[in-house]
C-alpha cells in the first residue's frame, strides 16, 4: 500500500534554532528573505520516523547513546541495494556533517601550506576545509559549455604541482547541479592516480541521481 505525504503543510520553523532560517536571518539582518542555501527541507518527516522518536521520548530518559549494529546494516543494505556495493562494516565511519568530516580529513591527510584542488563555484564549507586549516586552495574553475559546466582537465593539469596533496570533488556538483559522467569521473580518479592525490568526494546529494 503506498504511503500518501502532504509536501503542503507550511512548518513555521523560525525561533527553533533553525540554521535554514534563524542563523540566515541573524546572519542579514532580517527576515523577510526565502533562503536556498541550507539543503533543508520545511515539509514534516515521515509518520514512521516521528513515531520512533516518541517512543523514545516517552521512555521519558534522554541519556547517552551509541550507534547501533542497524545502523551500520542499514547503510551496507543501502549501498548494496542502489549501487551493489558490498561496504565492509570498517570502511564506515559516523560523521554528523559533511562540513564536519571534510575539515576532519583535511586535517589528517595533509599538511599546513599543501595544496588542495577544488572545483569553483564551490560550496562554502568544502572551501573552508581547506583555508581554515591552512592549506592552500587550488581553484579550478569549471567550463560553462552551453548550458552546463564541465571541469578543465588542461586547466587542472597546469595547476597542479608538488605542494598538491588532495583534491575536493563534489557529485553532483554544488552549486551547479551538474551529475559528473562516468567519463568524467574516470578522467578524474586517473588524474588523481598519476600525481598521487587524495581523492575526497562529497556525494551526500548522489541518491538524487
Amino acid at each position: 500500500m503506498a504511503v500518501q505525504y502532504d509536501f503542503d503543510v507550511r512548518v513555521d520553523r523560525r525561533n527553533t534554532n533553525c540554521g535554514r532560517w534563524d542563523t540566515m536571518d541573524k546572519k542579514y539582518g532580517t527576515n523577510d528573505m526565502i533562503h536556498l542555501g541550507v539543503a533543508d527541507m520545511d515539509f514534516r518527516a515521515p509518520e514512521v520516523i516521528r513515531d520512533s522518536l516518541h517512543d523514545i521520548l516517552d521512555m521519558g530518559v534522554l541519556g547517552y547513546t551509541d550507534l547501533s549494529d542497524k545502523f551500520f546494516t542499514s547503510i551496507r543494505r543501502w549501498y548494496k541495494k542502489q549501487y551493489d556495493m558490498d561496504i565492509p562494516v570498517e570502511w564506515i565511519v559516523f560523521c554528523p556533517r559533511i562540513n564536519v568530516s571534510s575539515s576532519v580529513c583535511v586535517e589528517a591527510c595533509t599538511e599546513k601550506g599543501d595544496g588542495i584542488m577544488i572545483h569553483t563555484p564551490a560550496y562554502g564549507p568544502l572551501q573552508n576545509a581547506i583555508l581554515k586549516n591552512g592549506r592552500t586552495m587550488l581553484e579550478s574553475p569549471l567550463k560553462l559549455n552551453g548550458e552546463r559546466y564541465e571541469m578543465d582537465f588542461a586547466q587542472m593539469e597546469a595547476a597542479v604541482d608538488e605542494r598538491t596533496r588532495m583534491m575536493i570533488m563534489c557529485n553532483p556538483h554544488n552549486p551547479t547541479g551538474r551529475a559528473w559522467s562516468m567519463e568524467e569521473m574516470q578522467q578524474t580518479a586517473e588524474f588523481c592516480k598519476n600525481h598521487d592525490l587524495i581523492l575526497f568526494t562529497d556525494e551526500i546529494h548522489g541518491d538524487l541521481t
